[in-house]
């Protein structure tokens, strides 16, 4: 666990340094040092987000750092919001991480998003996800949701699916077996869709660049930890740059509609 400190305790100068580090070397953005900091310090969810981001400007500026480029970005069109509690999108991440000595350990996530809230959810493995892991991952996020949407969005994956016929998908027995019971829809898509999909696409993609990167590995139980703690912070916490409102408390509405 991260223990935090007195942002006050530090002269302006280390700070500076601090953020200049992250900026420069690390090649930070914004909205990861704003995390890091609220991380970090005990007094900092006084300072808005917009104070950090014009202070990072300030310190590009002023040392000519760049700001990172975005590969491949893409344009979407705004769509329709989907009715509380109708669907979730559902992907799988993995990334390379660093112990405190340097060594490199391969982490693997499950990632959920109800579509109309954009409430989040992902959960960490050390191991390649299977049937079984996946579906642990998914009664962790029905837990972490308090209830399951009544459709869930997957790509066309082995973890998922066995075999096809004739455009009828045949769930792996176990997973087949976890939906029946539990009573929710699948449906599948082709792989990196985002007509389909981009909403969980997004958040993969959240959790590399925002939590995940140049995060020290101690162990899975506290990158989970970790991970919760940021989803309260700031995944679900922070305005959505789509929709401009925060999950959390557009989630106070879909609760109520969830299965």
């Amino acid at each position: 666990m991260t223990e935090k400190t007195d942002i006050l305790s530090l002269s302006y100068s280390e700070l500076q340094d601090e953020i200049l580090n992250r900026l420069g070397e690390k090649k930070f953005r914004a909205g990861q040092i704003y995390d890091w900091l609220r991380e970090r310090y005990s007094n900092l969810p006084n300072v808005s987000i917009k104070t950090v981001y014009n202070y990072t400007q300030y310190i590009r500026a002023k040392y000519g750092i760049l700001r990172p480029n975005l590969t491949n970005p893409r344009q979407y069109m705004v769509v329709e919001e989907t009715p509380y509690g109708e669907y979730a999108q559902v992907d799988f991440g993995e990334t390379w991480m660093r112990y405190e000595d340097g060594r490199r350990v391969k982490i693997y996530f499950f990632a959920m998003v109800l579509c109309r809230s954009r409430k989040k959810y992902v959960w960490f493995s050390k191991t390649p996800f299977t049937s079984e892991l996946a579906i642990y991952a998914h009664e962790k996020a029905f837990e972490y949701y308090g209830g399951k949407p009544l459709k869930i969005i997957y790509d066309q994956d082995k973890v998922f699916i066995h075999d096809e016929n004739l455009g009828d998908y045949i769930l792996t027995n176990v997973f087949g077996a976890f939906v029946n019971s539990d009573r929710f829809e699948t449906i599948f898509c082709h792989k990196s869709d985002p007509e389909s999909k981009g909403k969980v696409e997004n958040v993969v993609k959240y959790v590399k660049n925002n939590f995940l990167r140049c995060r020290t590995f101690v162990s899975i139980g506290q990158l989970n930890e970790e991970g919760v703690r940021w989803l309260s912070r700031t995944a679900n916490g922070l305005p959505h740059c789509g929709t401009r409102l925060v999950p959390d408390e557009v989630f106070e509405e879909e609760r109520k509609h969830l299965a």
